[in-house]
């Protein structure tokens, strides 16, 4: 095992020539230069040292060089500037997290990945960039892993861009028993299974294509459903991260470098908290709804329950990822022993000074 001064070195000198990344990210870089060292240990020196490193309070947190910019969080870099005309529909009532996630993808090419914690509003924010689509006369096909999810988007678009905002437009559906393609209809939503299997016919003046879910799709099958021929790519999901490559030698190369994040301290000013666990990905799908701002502007509480002295301990390293960045979104923390009396607790819980 490497000595925590050679593994602090390594991590610096991966930070400085490529940032901000995930732990698992750099733990594959050390791993390719011939320093294989878990991502435990990484988490370790990166919590620890606070003045040389810094994340972006994310979830997972992207980690750069304490005074060193860091590229890809949030709104991008010296974005180019907006057409003339560009915006997006008042009748959706974006976020304004939204908005900016959507100008930036539209200053890089309209193409780039969205990753932000299940019900903050993702969808809705494809909407937008749909109906921008059909201003310029476009069409727009929306990709899901499931019927169910192809319902839900179907009917999101027929109450929110045909109702709502009274967009002209025909909606189809591949999938489930139906056959449509981008030369019958306008909008098209297609589970990844028929996209796979048939052609969806974008037009040669190019599309819009949105993929939800979409860390899904660097799967080596499911990859024959991004076709070329278009030109606008949106990839959406909650949890942009493979453990086989497929982001890396898949997604980035057909969605362009561009990313927008949505991480605690934004979530916190549009009224949306995120929490995670040790098994993250169900555990951004099970809490996105449900911990939020409280309608009369109170914060969420948060209790971690745990046993002491075993693994999920966060004092024997337990969710280290996940109690990092809730520490430090957090108003404030405190951590009570097994001995403490339960009233203790529920007054702590319920001082909403």
């Amino acid at each position: 095992m490497p000595s925590r001064k050679e593994i602090l070195s390594s991590i610096s000198a991966a930070l400085a020539l490529r940032s901000p990344l995930t732990a698992r990210e750099i733990a594959s870089l050390l791993a390719a230069s011939g320093l294989p060292v878990d991502k435990s240990s990484i988490n370790k020196c990166l919590y620890t040292e606070r003045t040389t490193f810094r994340h972006s309070g994310d979830s997972p947190p992207f980690w750069s060089l304490v005074g060193m910019p860091s590229a890809g969080e949030g709104t991008p870099t010296a974005p180019a500037p907006l057409p003339e005309g560009a915006g997006w529909p008042k009748a959706l009532d974006l976020y304004a997290w939204q908005r900016r996630a959507l100008d930036g993808w539209a200053s890089h090419g309209h193409r780039g990945v969205v990753e932000a914690v299940t019900g903050a509003g993702k969808t809705r924010l494809a909407l937008a960039a749909i109906a921008s689509e059909m201003t310029r006369g476009g069409k727009a096909v929306a990709i899901v892993p499931t019927t169910e999810l192809q319902g839900q988007w179907h009917g999101e678009i027929r109450r929110r861009l045909i109702g709502g905002a009274g967009l002209r437009a025909r909606v189809g559906l591949l999938g489930d028993g139906q056959r449509a393609t981008l030369a019958t209809c306008d909008i098209l939503v297609a589970t990844v299974q028929s996209a796979c299997r048939y052609e969806l016919d974008p037009p040669p003046t190019g599309a819009l294509l949105i993929a939800d879910e979409v860390h899904h799709y660097g799967a080596e099958a499911w990859s024959q459903a991004m076709e070329e021929g278009f030109d606008r790519r949106l990839g959406l999901t909650a949890t942009y991260e493979r453990d086989d490559g497929g982001v890396e030698a898949v997604l980035d190369p057909y969605f362009g470098a561009y990313r927008y994040r949505l991480g605690y301290r934004e979530a916190l000013d549009d009224a949306i908290i995120l929490a995670s666990s040790r098994s993250r990905r169900q555990m951004v799908q099970a809490m996105g709804r449900v911990v939020r701002k409280k309608p009369d502007g109170r914060m969420a509480r948060l209790a971690v329950l745990f046993v002491e002295g075993t693994s999920e301990d966060p004092g024997n390293g337990a969710h280290e990822d996940f109690i990092g960045f809730v520490v430090d979104a957090a108003d404030d923390h405190r951590v009570f022993g097994a001995g403490t009396v339960p009233g203790k607790v529920v007054a702590y819980l319920n001082d909403w000074g």
